[in-house]
């Protein structure tokens, strides 16, 4: 889903790029499939 924006459901959108997901509002760092939430301190696995 590279380059699409899409809205976590938490009030924040995320722009998607490549593995790394830049969280406005609240930051999200994208490795591999996995997504650590830094601002909201969840860490959760898309795949």
């Amino acid at each position: 889903m590279s380059g699409l924006l899409r809205n976590k459901g938490i009030g924040n959108w995320e722009l998607e790029i490549g593995n790394w997901e830049l969280g406005i509002g609240n930051w999200e760092l994208g490795i591999g499939n996995w997504e650590l939430g830094i601002g909201n301190g969840f860490l959760f696995g898309c795949s």
